[in-house]
């Protein structure tokens, strides 16, 4: 009897270090058994989906969960039925041991990435996390990029158009942008067209090729060739 006694007290104590480790995870964490039911999570897992601790439990099927999540607003690209047998599927899908992630809407219009791996005797091991800030942060990225590229676009046919030859260099003296009248009148090859090209190096091509440029030709202080 004491023998078990003392079984008793190291096994509640492993319990409750385990469960001080779960909740201090900075995100959501719950593993699924092999039959679908819930072996355990913690506290974040039930914040990021929006779950009343009163309505989760140990030994809950992902049938039950996933029905209460949806009644919570997430998933509302999908029915509950649908989301259900595609979560099954990426499950059933992944059990050698890989690291699977994918992404869902959620609430609020929310995403989440979600990160599973199975473990045998276990089950699936799934990590929740929050990733909206840092998909927004890559989509506005993303719009910068195209409108920069847009303004590039059009900054170059207005360059082009210009009759005179044009370029611009930086203070380090390294080529931001030229025209084809500038590319004639110094006679430059491809190469040394592109930007970030050095003003010394242009120069000293130049000088090697023995390029002029044309009689009616001068060059501004501000990088126009006219």
């Amino acid at each position: 009897m004491k023998a078990l006694s003392v079984d008793s007290v190291h096994k509640a104590a492993d319990t409750l270090l385990l469960d001080a480790a779960l909740q201090s995870v900075p995100y959501g964490f719950c593993v699924w058994s092999t039959q679908f039911r819930l072996v355990m999570f913690n506290r974040h897992y039930l914040d990021i989906y929006g779950f009343p601790s009163r309505r989760i439990r140990k030994g809950m099927t992902l049938e039950a969960v996933v029905r209460l999540s949806a009644e919570m607003g997430n998933h509302p690209d999908q029915t509950p039925e649908e989301f259900l047998a595609a979560y099954k599927a990426e499950l059933l899908g992944n059990r050698g041991g890989a690291r699977a992630k994918v992404r869902e809407r959620v609430a609020g219009d929310r995403w989440l990435e979600t990160a599973h791996a199975f473990s045998p005797g276990l089950g699936w091991v799934v990590t929740h996390e929050d990733v909206t800030e840092e998909i927004a942060s890559s989509e506005i990225i993303q719009k910068r990029k195209r409108e920069l590229e847009r303004q590039n676009i059009r900054l170059d046919a207005a360059v082009n158009n210009i009759s005179q030859g044009l370029c611009m260099y930086d203070p380090k003296g390294r080529l931001v942008i030229c025209n084809q009248p500038y590319q004639r009148i110094y006679k430059l090859p491809e190469h040394l067209l592109k930007p970030g090209t050095s003003s010394t190096t242009s120069s000293a091509t130049c000088s090697t090729k023995a390029c002029r440029p044309a009689p009616t030709a001068t060059t501004t202080s501000a990088g126009a060739a006219r």
